[in-house]
């Protein structure tokens, strides 16, 4: 696979022009060597589990499985999607309420084909703070993938645009895993975002509830990478989707949504994220197969799920549990 900085071997800056550079900078960053120990998560509160209602619900075919979801920083109102395995490898922009962003003419269309990419199981987008979007490619259900892979693809014009082009891709793996499948399936990944040069990952265990949250630097390689392990957390439940804004960490679970604001942060090359260390939000929902989840803005999520349906929650309607 490519290195982040350019393919086939050849150094390219993210818009693709050729730089004169002496070395590949790859910037990783030390973490545990191995599993750390779970960090239990605070006492819950007695709140029922209610039904969320709709606000928006996406009616365009080819958005057969939504996945991922992140707000556009260059054009407001916009959030990026993809379908789950199975797809080409395509991206959508999409409102709030589910309506289709597309270009005005009136040729036929079914999404912005991203080339240089393969959908082997995409679970989760985001953004970096260069308007480049980062694909994670690391969906693994029963832990057996060995070609875990992130496509980063400068932001396309969802109002022109056809076409996308990876300007860089980079295969990773967890240094950890040393059985294709393990004997407890922990090693699979639908959330991704991006920390302060870092791009985190938050694992879906498949053998308890929790989650361990992996770390990579924002450097390359044309060989696979190791993804660095941080800490595991007891979540209450398989996570799949998360997403970072202005100083807050969104993790959705099946069951749960959570909002963190850390305030203590590990710092070597990038500020490591302590989910547990600041305020904390919490509100356990029922909405479907919960699969993505974006800030509106700093108080309000939308979470969507594999039936195309989308939801509005206000931070004020979440129980903070610190």
């Amino acid at each position: 696979m490519a290195g982040f900085w350019g393919s086939g071997g050849s150094f390219k800056q993210w818009t693709g022009a050729t730089l004169i550079v002496p070395l590949l900078l790859v910037l990783l960053f030390t973490g545990c060597a191995g599993p750390s120990d779970v960090t239990q998560r605070p006492r819950l509160p007695a709140v029922p589990r209610r039904g969320l209602v709709a606000d928006g619900h996406i009616d365009f075919a080819p958005i057969g499985e939504s996945s991922g979801l992140v707000q556009s920083r260059q054009y407001p109102g916009v959030f990026w999607t993809h379908n789950d395995s199975g797809d080409v490898p395509r991206l959508f922009a999409i409102r709030a309420d589910g309506s289709l962003v597309r270009p005005a003419d009136d040729r036929p269309y079914d999404g912005i084909h991203v080339l240089g990419a393969a959908n082997k199981d995409w679970e989760d987008i985001t953004l970096l703070p260069d308007g480049q979007l980062v694909i994670s490619d690391l969906g693994n259900n029963a832990n057996k993938r060995r070609d875990l892979a992130l496509y980063f693809v400068p932001e396309p014009n969802p109002y022109e645009d056809r076409t996308a082009q990876v300007s860089a891709s980079q295969r990773v793996y967890y240094p950890e895993q040393k059985d294709f499948p393990p004997v407890q399936n922990n090693f699979d990944n639908e959330a991704v975002f991006y920390w302060d040069r870092l791009l985190c990952f938050l694992t879906k265990h498949r053998a308890d509830g929790n989650t361990t949250l992996y770390v990579v630097g924002r450097g390359g390689s044309d060989k696979p990478v190791p993804l660095r392990l941080q800490t595991t957390y007891d979540l209450e439940g398989q996570v799949t989707a998360a997403d970072a804004y202005e100083g807050r960490i969104a993790v959705l679970t099946y069951n749960n949504v959570w909002v963190f604001q850390p305030k203590i942060m590990l710092s070597e090359g990038g500020s490591v994220p302590e989910l547990y260390s600041g305020a904390i939000w919490w509100r356990p929902i029922h909405a479907g197969q919960c699969e993505s989840v974006a800030f509106i803005d700093r108080d309000t999520l939308l979470i969507g799920n594999e039936q195309r349906d989308l939801y509005e929650v206000k931070l004020g309607t979440m129980s903070k549990v610190r």
